[in-house]
């Protein structure tokens, strides 16, 4: 398995797949979360006064230090990523009449859109290939029918 990759989070919320809990024996009296060895994360704390900039902070949250440059601790690529989601996304919309009632429409959409951002759709950065392409998980760039018609219970191990 390769490297897991940086994590840059803008806030401290709960970076569930990227930790494992701690093992031992009983039911532990706080409950543990444990990172895993392999992650590396990274937080920017922007200062703000009104609309203003005051300043920005990087710091370490779990990793080795040396290891990851803090000039490199940047949230840009996954503000990016949010945006994007957010305009395909119709319950994520700001200001929108479309608003998902249930949870699981709302997961649903987004893993769909998750499989056809990784899959289907080429990026003019990754020189028109598919992220999943690109990282070597596909031969060929999906089409949106392979998509909706793939029956992932046959072949995912994952329950």
């Amino acid at each position: 398995m390769g490297a897991l990759p940086v994590r840059a989070d803008s806030s401290l919320r709960r970076l569930d797949p990227f930790f494992i809990k701690g093992q031992g024996r009983g039911h532990p009296k706080d409950s543990q979360v444990v990172p895993d060895p392999r992650v590396r994360s990274g937080q920017v704390v922007k200062q703000r006064s009104g609309r203003r900039l005051i300043s920005v902070t990087r710091r370490i949250v779990c990793g080795v230090a040396e290891l990851i440059p803090l000039k490199q601790v940047s949230t840009s690529l996954l503000e990016c990523l949010n945006g994007t989601m957010r305009q395909h996304v119709a319950p994520l919309h700001r200001k929108t009449c479309s608003f998902a009632k249930r949870r699981t429409t709302l997961e649903t959409q987004t893993r769909l859109f998750k499989s056809y951002y990784n899959l289907c759709r080429k990026h003019g950065t990754l020189k028109g290939k598919t992220p999943a392409r690109a990282a070597g998980l596909s031969d060929h760039c999906w089409t949106l029918r392979e998509l909706l018609t793939f029956n992932a219970a046959i072949i995912s191990k994952i329950t």
